[in-house]
């Protein structure tokens, strides 16, 4: 068994406990549950408009907010779903339990064809809004990329992904977050005897990141 540096049952209390943003993305979860699919437009803007609301959402589209001098194009985006293959994708990954070595790469292809989409029809990077629109309809196997936690995620992982653990295919950075994020959920399932959800691994590095975090011997 390996030890986790900078991993502690605090830590993982945190993760798994609930808090304001627990319970907004708990209602989330629950409208994209009960209204999975992409036929009807009015029901795509409004998913889409409450995901593009979450922080780590928020912060990479003021980054090119100025610049095209405009809000956050979900007037072009929504449609683009209806008329999209992302149903196809979605279906095809409904069917994996959870996520794993083998579901990996069909994970971050997916989310690389509706990113290219986004930024098709928009113009803008979408690596994670890509990214957090698919974990809310597969919370079991797309990691909601955050690029802020990526740093202290590396620092968890460090010396431990290889080439070879990274699938191909996909967006080379969302591609080494899921592996990482794999890696990291399989470990303290080792350790600790319990699977931490992907949306509790974000949760774990949102505490790591603002307590600081240890680097592994």
């Amino acid at each position: 068994m390996r030890k986790i540096l900078g991993i502690s049952y605090e830590c993982l209390e945190f993760a798994r406990a609930t808090d304001q943003m627990t319970i907004w993305q708990d209602g989330l979860y629950l409208l994209c549950r009960k209204l999975p699919g992409h036929t009807d437009p009015v029901v795509t803007i409004v998913k889409l408009g409450l995901i593009r609301r979450l922080p780590g959402i928020v912060s990479e589209a003021c980054r090119h907010r100025a610049f095209v001098g405009r809000d956050y194009h979900d007037d072009l985006i929504a449609p683009m779903l209806v008329q999209s293959r992302l149903e196809d994708y979605l279906h095809s990954l409904r069917e994996l339990a959870t996520l794993d070595s083998a579901s990996l790469g069909p994970v971050v292809r997916c989310q690389k064809y509706l990113a290219d989409e986004i930024e098709r029809a928009t113009g803008l990077e979408a690596r994670a809004l890509a990214a957090r629109y698919l974990h809310f309809h597969l919370p079991r196997l797309a990691p909601a990329y955050d690029r802020a936690l990526t740093k202290v995620l590396g620092k968890v992982c460090v010396r431990r992904i290889h080439r070879s653990d990274i699938p191909d295919g996909g967006d080379p950075a969302y591609s080494q977050f899921c592996a990482q994020i794999l890696l990291l959920q399989e470990e303290i399932e080792e350790n600790f005897e319990f699977r931490l959800t992907l949306r509790q691994i974000e949760r774990l590095l949102q505490f790591l990141s603002q307590r600081g975090v240890a680097t592994e011997s």
